[in-house]
């Protein structure tokens, strides 16, 4: 895996600040565990104008991070609504450093009946954080096959998480069987398109006061352009995938997103 060097992000956001981008993604890789430190990073992208996002598993954050003043909110995966659910699908080993009450405290504040474990812990713990600080949150949620019985309650949970503190958005993403674990896994979380779909409306009658955003394959997302760093050269999305769909970050576009990532875009599982 190849870092992105500050002195190369430094130059890529003056160039797409001058594209017309208005919204950064820090993301996955996973930027809290960068050497040069993703704080450094956000600071870079909010001196230039940027709104800026850090996408982050949420393991690899020190105490604190909700205090960090250069990332305007930060992204944290849910793909359960118990602990089994989501750490079947977000598996991570022991040593993980939580706060095992403040977790647990937040989870029962949230409907939850039993001690949060395993990497739903890490969300629960860092989710208590930045609603104490005030902070926004964007979630993001894998559908896949093992989860669908279980939207409806994980639309309840993301909705009692709005109450706690802001929630920008909740974008559902179908899972798809590409990339890093993404193939080895199809038979058993793949999903077609059409159930995706039906899922993603669902949910939104269930919870209309949040704003779900429906994520195909973002390959070829119409608003979204991904950027990485590989064999010592920034690798743009539009131009590997072949997308007729995606817009260029410098179509001027207010709403035009560029994710960067420290690495080649890995699967979502």
């Amino acid at each position: 895996m190849e870092t992105l060097p500050p002195q190369a992000l430094a130059q890529f956001l003056d160039v797409l600040s001058a594209a017309g981008a208005r919204n950064v993604v820090l993301g996955g890789g996973e930027p809290a565990e960068w050497p040069w430190g993703w704080e450094l990073a956000c600071r870079m992208a909010r001196e230039r104008g940027f709104l800026v996002q850090l996408g982050t598993a949420g393991v690899a954050l020190r105490p604190g991070f909700e205090r960090v003043p250069w990332a305007d909110r930060f992204v944290l995966p849910l793909d359960g609504d118990t602990p089994r659910l989501h750490n079947r699908f977000r598996p991570t080993g022991s040593g993980l450093k939580v706060s095992a009450d403040r977790a647990a405290d937040f989870y029962a504040m949230l409907g939850g009946c039993e001690p949060p474990s395993g990497h739903f812990a890490v969300i629960m713990d860092r989710l208590a954080a930045l609603a104490e600080a005030g902070r926004e949150v964007t979630l993001s949620t894998v559908v896949n096959r093992e989860s669908l019985h279980a939207m409806d309650r994980l639309a309840g949970l993301v909705e009692n998480i709005s109450r706690r503190m802001p929630v920008h958005a909740w974008h559902l993403y179908q899972f798809i069987p590409a990339g890093r674990g993404g193939t080895r896994h199809a038979d058993r979380f793949s999903i077609d398109r059409e159930r995706f779909n039906a899922v993603v409306a669902r949910t939104r009658g269930l919870i209309p006061g949040i704003r779900i955003f429906r994520r195909a394959d973002m390959r070829f997302s119409r608003d979204v352009d991904f950027f990485w760093f590989e064999q010592g050269r920034i690798q743009r999305g539009m131009d590997a995938w072949g997308s007729a769909g995606a817009i260029s970050a410098g179509s001027g576009a207010d709403s035009s997103f560029a994710t960067l990532r420290a690495e080649p875009l890995p699967g979502q599982a």
